[in-house]
Formats: structure tokens, sequence, C-alpha cells
């Protein structure tokens, strides 16, 4: 092998196979490594063999069965710098995971961990490798590869439960990284008229452990990432149980060091999803002034987040031609689109303009309401002129924000599916937004069409059942809060 350089130590060969290893020279050699295993793959495809190797229950039929499909995956993750020795469902799995799916999502810190190779070590891999197998199964729709994860699935359980009796080992990365795989698999395993019982129990044990690793969760990286990923996720299983967030996260949320203004953004968006989960459970039992004020309270937050967040890493400009593929009515609403630094960033941006326009829509109501009170009182003094003044200058800011959240989930669109490279993933992240832009009350007839037809495209396009359904759902009238309990996408909030 080729003499030992300081960026890349050793090869992801040996690593995995625990021999001593001198090096690659550079990341070119790395990938000419991938491509020539990539390439002797397709040759022996082609010929008829077999190249995948039948393990752990997938069983030689299944194997050649899913040549075509495998050879799909191959492609897609073909280049990556930690192929393994050879191609078996296991490989494919995790190289697929981590180039399709983990950059887009929560688990966004995975591949960079991936790549440093003894980082990432036995135990995560195992857990890492449960998701994984079940994503694959998913896209080349083979019930043997499932068996396949869901027996990993019930060893990581056990695992898990043994891990957590030991302080220590609780603490520790890769146990959290364990349960939080654990949540991902229930998650994509959910089907129709189904809870999220499991979820939610892998999300309240994510929790336990947030509090027992207290403050020094914050000295690593990988600490801050998890302790991000975690968080976000209890926050949304809070929206979605209609539950206050436990005390104990609130008081960990105040250790977190104020170093970091994307963390802290992060924290703070967090925060907002609590509030509306409080907000949720309280609303039928408080005045409906109270609600007004609570939610005048969250808008003005993620006015304050937007305007940090603009700061930080602006919003760039994208040429007409990031329109094409799109529908006639995108094209006629709007002439240009949104670029951002990364798709973890659109999806924040999303997020926060998604819960604008649920409270800002709210809000909107209760002002009309209020308006129509104050005209029909007979008195007439300079008092209530100046009231209904004010009050209907704040519905006039209230319906602009909406309108601005709803063009700027617009906007999004092409970025996310003709700029991200893997539009069968990233468009996920589009459901919510565009049903809550779809549904605004306050939303023109043009940009509801636009929505709805960008949700069907993606639902037609990439396969996506709930983009499909939310599409008949704005075309029938309903309202989002009502929608995003009772769908799929509801109770997968949490992934995006």
């Amino acid at each position: 092998m080729s003499p030992k350089a300081p960026e890349v130590p050793s090869c992801s060969q040996c690593i995995r196979a625990k021999v001593s290893c001198s090096g690659y020279r550079d990341e070119f050699a790395l990938r000419l490594r991938d491509e020539t295993l990539a390439t002797g793959t397709k040759v022996c495809l082609r010929k008829g063999n077999n190249p995948i190797p039948s393990s752990q229950g997938v069983h030689s039929s299944s194997a050649k069965r899913l040549q075509g499909p495998y050879r799909d995956a191959m492609t897609m993750t073909s280049g990556l710098t930690n192929t393994g020795i050879s191609l078996t469902p296991e490989h494919i799995s995790l190289s697929f995971f981590m180039q399709s799916y983990a950059p887009y999502s929560l688990f966004d810190y995975l591949p960079d961990l991936y790549k440093l190779g003894p980082a990432f070590g036995e135990s995560m891999e195992e857990a890492v490798l449960v998701p994984s197998i079940a994503l694959l199964s998913y896209q080349v729709k083979d019930p043997a590869l499932f068996r396949l994860a869901y027996a990993r699935y019930s060893k990581l359980v056990k695992k898990t439960q043994q891990a957590l009796i030991a302080v220590e080992q609780a603490k520790s990365d890769s146990t959290l990284v364990s349960v939080l795989c654990l949540a991902l698999f229930e998650a994509m395993s959910l089907r129709e008229n189904q809870d999220m019982a499991n979820w939610n129990a892998h999300i309240k044990g994510a929790a336990a452990l947030l509090e027992l690793r207290g403050s020094h969760q914050f000295d690593s990286w990988l600490g801050q990432k998890l302790y991000l990923h975690a968080s976000h996720s209890i926050s949304a299983s809070c929206v979605i149980k209609k539950v206050p967030a436990p005390s104990a996260l609130l008081e960990v949320d105040k250790t977190v060091p104020p170093h970091d203004t994307k963390c802290l953004l992060a924290l703070r968006r967090g925060r907002l999803l609590r509030m509306l989960a409080e907000y949720q459970q309280k609303k039928l039992i408080i005045s409906k002034e109270a609600r007004f004020q609570q939610c005048k309270s969250m808008i003005e937050d993620i006015g304050g987040q937007m305007e940090e967040m603009t700061l930080v890493d602006p919003i760039k400009l994208l040429n007409s031609g990031a329109l094409q593929n799109l529908p006639a009515s995108v094209k006629n609403y709007m002439d240009s689109a949104d670029s951002y630094s990364s798709i973890r960033w659109a999806q924040a941006w999303n997020i926060l303009r998604m819960l604008r326009i649920f409270m800002a829509d709210a809000l909107c109501g209760w002002l009309d309401t209020f308006i129509s009170r104050a005209e029909s009182l007979p008195s007439s003094d300079a008092g209530q002129a100046e009231q209904i003044a004010s009050l209907a200058k704040l519905l006039h800011v209230m319906t602009q924000r909406v309108k601005d959240s709803i063009d700027g989930i617009l906007r999004s669109v092409p970025f996310f599916i003709n700029l991200s490279g893997e539009p069968r993933f990233t468009a996920r992240s589009l459901i919510g937004p565009l049903y809550s832009a779809a549904s605004a009350k306050l939303v023109s007839s043009e940009a509801k069409a636009c929505a709805a037809d960008c949700l069907r495209l993606i639902g037609n396009c990439y396969g996506l059942e709930q983009a499909s359904e939310a599409a008949k759902s704005a075309d029938h009238g309903s309202d989002f809060d009502s929608w995003q309990v009772d769908s799929s996408f509801g109770r997968v909030y949490g992934l995006c």
C-alpha cells in the first residue's frame, strides 16, 4: 500500500478488517479504489454472476432477484470513501444511508463521523445498520431485507437495554445513537392506522439519556450534534402528543455553551416547538385573549430567529433556469427561486415558515373577530378608534407575514428537487411546508394552486404517498392542524 498520509491515516477496508494499514496517498486514490470495485461488480452482474453474497437471512434466490435494484443502489453509492471489501447487503445499505439519506436528515453528522473510521466504532455501525437496511429494503422493495433489518432491530433493543444498566455505558455516544436509530426504524416501519407508541418510547428514552449525560455532552462535537438531534425529536414528539416537554430537558438546555451560532439557532427552533406543544395542550382551557398573546409571542420569536439566520447565512438568488421541470403554475407564480448553503439550512427556514403560517393564520382569524366586535360597539370615542386602528395595523402585518412565508416555501422548491442531488429524499421535507402553504386561510388562489401542484409533482415523481395525500387534502380544504396529526406525515414529523 501507499505511504501513510496525515489526511487519510488508513483505508476503510483495513479498519473494518482490523489489520495494519499504511494508508492511501490521497482522496483520489481512495476514490479510484472505490470506482474500480464498483466497475468490477457491474461486470460480474452483466456476466450473470452474483457479487452480493447472501447474508444473515438474505437468501441467494432473493439476491439474484435483486440484482437490478442492487445495481441501482451500487451506482448511487459508488465513490464513497468507506465501501466494504465485498458488497454485502450491509455494505450497500450503509453506504446508501450515508450518501442518500443521512446528509438531509437529523443524522447529518453521521457521514463525517463514518469517514473518520475509528471514530465510527463497531457498536455505532451495528446501530446505524438497522435503519440503513430498512431504508434499502423500501428502496428495492424486498421483504427479505426488511426481515434482516428487523432481526438486527431486535438484537439492538436487547443490547441497548443491557447498556442502560451500567451508568457509564448509558452515557456513551454509541448508546444514544442506538436509541435514535431504534426510533428511526420505528418511524420507517409505521403503517396507516398505527400509533407511535414504540417511537415515542424510544424518544422518551432519549430524553432520559440527555438528562443523564448532563453538561459534559457539550464538550465534544459529536455530543453537541447528538443533543440537537435528540432534543429536536423530543420536541416533535411533544407537538404530536400535545404534551409539554420534560422538565429535565429544559434544565439541560440551560447548560448549552453559547459559542456556536447555528447550534444556538437550532436550539431556539427546538424550544419554539416545545412552546407550540404547550400551547396546543392548553389552548382549549385558556381564554381567547391568552391564546392570542401566546401566538403573538411565538410569531415574534420566529421573526427574530429569521433575522438572525439571515445575518449568519443569507439566502441567495437562483436564476430562472432552476424552475425547469416544475409545473406551469409554479413558473407563472414566480420568475426566480432561492438558494441555501445546505439542505439542512433550507429545512430550518421552512420549519419556521410553516410554524409562522400556522400561528399567524390563527392570529388573523382572532383579529378579524376582535375588530368586528369593537366596530359593533355603540361607543365611538377616540380610545376605541385607536384600538381598532391598532388591531387593523397588526392584521395587515400578520397577513403579510403569512404571504412572505408562503412565498418563501414555494421559492425553496426548486432547490430541494433540482439542486439537492437526492430529490427522492429531500423532497419529503417539502410535504409539511407545502401543505401549510396550500391550506392557509389567507393563501391566494394562485399560491394555493402552485403549492398543490408541487405536492402532486413530488408525489408522482418520487413515490411519496404523503405528498399525494396532502394534495388531495388541500383540494378538499382541510386545515393543517388536523391533517398533520392524523396523516402519515404527522407521524414522521420529527425526522425532518
